[in-house]
């Protein structure tokens, strides 16, 4: 018997491995050949300058290229009037995942540069490259960054070789226009650099709490489902309640541990110094949070309990597979960068939950943002609030009937010590009767 259970056990944990493992490993498999979601700008302040047509046009040829790339557009200076417009599109309206910018006029002033010899000239000025790791670390340095470096690179080098040449070639005979470049070398070796400016740095520690955290939170409200069943299970209280007290335990009673573990783990991430301050006051941050920890938990916590519901203490362990497996899938990476399948992670807990963190800790999107994650999480535990009666009502109605199955009779076992315990009784009693006779 020992066994065939133990087979029954890995005969499913096999199948779960084979069905939802391989969901979450289809989302990190090859996610260049999707990265042409992601979208990237070029803002061209330098307009019909030598500069801003070859960084534009450079960048607008990988659209057509057969290594993976991002989806460049290209648009004037008047799109994004000032670097702030820049920033409220990457960081606040997320429209784009990578804002690249020519200088204004770099190419005219490049070249004042060059027949002054102005020693001040700073390269990495001319383009700069504006992105928010923030939003999705594995994506911005796994994917935008990693493959828009060595393109801007080689840009740039055949850029900077090309102005050069050109510079040299016009100015051979004009003494003046080498002694400068002999005062300012910068304008002539390598006169066009770059600089980026990350406007929300995830720092290591702000995985834990956005994203492993997700998993550790669902294990802890799994942890409440096996204790109220362990205790309802050694008091008998499924068929003691009526109907109403028992949705009312099953509900309530869960409830209040999300309350306190939720603020717990809250806590835990004051002394690492999470930004709470990102979006809101420090105070109002932190309270925010534990408000979207208090509903993350919640809705995984009533998903454990339907589960129990539904199928008992004895297989309800594999549904904590389940629902991790399901929903780190939309967690780590951008769901943009998956295959379109993947576009249910947008309805998810995890990925709710991680959106919301990240607003609240790098003000990553609006805070209207907040409310739609707040909309999705309150949507899913109204699901479960009315749902889960449904299934105690089935949970009771198999009690009962395996309450009634094993009611009938003493157990085998139990009748034969009873006839034991009669039998010397029986055997003092003959004595005593040959005895008088």
């Amino acid at each position: 018997m020992y066994a065939v259970v133990l087979g029954m056990t890995v005969a499913i944990i096999t199948v779960l491995i084979w069905t939802f493992g391989t969901l979450y490993w289809g989302s990190l498999y090859n996610p260049q050949a999707h990265l042409y979601r992601l979208t990237a700008v070029v803002v061209n302040r330098d307009g019909n300058g030598a500069i801003g047509q070859a960084v534009s046009s450079g960048l607008l040829a990988l659209n057509s290229a057969s290594s993976p790339h991002m989806t460049w557009s290209v648009v004037d200076g008047s799109a994004y009037p000032t670097q702030a417009d820049v920033d409220e599109a990457v960081h606040y309206k997320l429209s784009t995942w990578l804002a690249i910018e020519v200088a204004e006029n770099a190419s005219q002033q490049l070249a004042a540069a060059r027949a002054a010899g102005n020693a001040s000239w700073d390269p990495t000025s001319v383009i700069t490259a504006t992105y928010v790791q923030a939003r999705n670390q594995a994506t911005i340095d796994g994917q935008v960054l990693a493959f828009f470096r060595p393109a801007i690179t080689r840009i740039m080098a055949e850029l900077n070789a090309q102005l050069a040449a050109e510079y040299l070639s016009a100015n051979s005979g004009n003494a003046a226009a080498i002694a400068a470049l002999a005062a300012a070398p910068q304008t002539i070796g390598a006169p066009v650099g770059l600089t980026y400016r990350n406007l929300a740095m995830y720092p290591t520690v702000a995985n834990a709490a956005t994203f492993v955290g997700l998993i550790y939170l669902c294990i802890l409200a799994f942890n409440v489902t096996m204790a109220g069943g362990a205790i309802r299970d050694a008091f008998g209280l499924d068929l003691k309640l009526n109907a109403r007290s028992q949705v009312l335990l099953r509900l309530g009673g869960p409830f209040l541990c999300y309350i306190i573990l939720s603020l717990m783990w809250s806590l835990l991430e004051l002394p690492f110094h999470l930004p709470f301050g990102g979006n809101f006051s420090h105070g109002a941050g932190f309270m925010v949070w534990w408000m979207f920890t208090l509903l993350g938990m919640a809705v995984l916590g009533y998903w454990t309990e339907g589960f129990y519901a539904l199928v008992g203490a004895k297989w309800v362990a594999y549904s904590l597979l389940v629902i991790i497996l399901t929903n780190v899938s939309g967690a780590n990476l951008a769901v943009e960068a998956q295959n379109a399948f993947y576009k249910f992670s947008y309805a998810m807990p995890f990925y709710v939950t991680k959106n919301a963190y990240l607003n609240i800790l790098f003000h990553v999107g609006y805070r209207a943002e907040l409310a739609k994650s707040f909309g999705i999480l309150v949507g899913w535990l109204i699901l479960s609030l009315v749902t889960i009666p449904i299934w105690l009502r089935l949970e009771r109605k198999r009690l009962i009937k395996a309450k009634a199955a094993g009611s009938p009779g003493p157990p085998a076992k139990k009748q034969d010590e009873e006839k034991a315990s009669s039998a010397p009784h029986d055997v003092s009693h003959e004595s005593s009767h040959d005895t008088s006779a």
